[in-house]
């Protein structure tokens, strides 16, 4: 019998932002089973049910509209899943919306969006984003070294009452940080860095239809 995939919204808020992603997953996992819901399981020696979150989050970053797939055997609908695994997540977790992905299509990662509360006294002007967006190239120092243009993932950059959202492609080559960008804006002054509250407000998806797929599905688009 085939499995019922749920894709369920989530915010991530308060002390649970310092979860890391593996304590998520587990997290998850053990609100699953005290919810009693039939969660399909991996094969193996080590079975563990079957649940992906579309894309990590950084340690310490809050965020508004994440995504989580799930399989479970029919006899649930995503409404269920929405009331039963919402009683048991803690005070942080919280699930927004669950809907079924139609059967055969894989849902990947197109953008994640954000968003930056300046202080008061940041120096950035809508201009100047206007004059980033028009430079053909910037270049992010990469952790691990070196540097890499992340210009072509960068497809939006806006700044109104001293909040700043951008949004940034899913790369196969590696998609852009959220501090990449921050640095690209502000340089290495580390004390307006510092001082930005940031959050990511949305992971946005693309639903591939049933059937063969060429390619990745993923942008290629990081020169290095």
């Amino acid at each position: 019998m085939d499995a019922l995939r749920v894709l369920v919204r989530f915010a991530k808020e308060g002390d649970a932002r310092w979860l890391s992603h593996r304590d998520l997953m587990r997290l998850f996992e053990r609100a699953l089973r005290r919810a009693g819901l039939p969660v399909r399981m991996t094969q193996g020696f080590n079975p563990h049910p079957k649940l992906s979150i579309a894309a990590a989050l950084p340690l310490g970053l809050e965020a508004c509209d994440e995504a989580l797939e799930m399989e479970f055997d029919p006899a649930v609908s995503p409404d269920d899943v929405l009331r039963r695994l919402g009683e048991q997540l803690p005070v942080g977790l919280r699930l927004r919306t669950a809907a079924a992905v139609p059967r055969g299509a894989r849902a990947r990662v197109a953008s994640l969006e954000y968003e930056a509360d300046l202080p008061p006294d940041c120096p950035l002007a809508p201009g100047d984003l206007e004059s980033v967006m028009a430079r053909p190239t910037l270049r992010a120092q990469r952790p691990s070294g070196g540097a890499r243009d992340i210009r072509p993932a960068l497809l939006a950059l806006s700044l109104e009452a001293g909040r700043l959202r951008f949004e940034v492609a899913a790369c196969d080559r590696g998609t852009p940080r959220a501090a990449e960008v921050l640095a690209v804006l502000f340089g290495d002054d580390s004390e307006v860095l510092r001082r930005i509250r940031l959050r990511r407000t949305r992971v946005n998806l693309m639903l591939s239809p049933p059937g063969p797929q060429n390619g990745t599905g993923v942008t290629r688009c990081l020169r290095g």
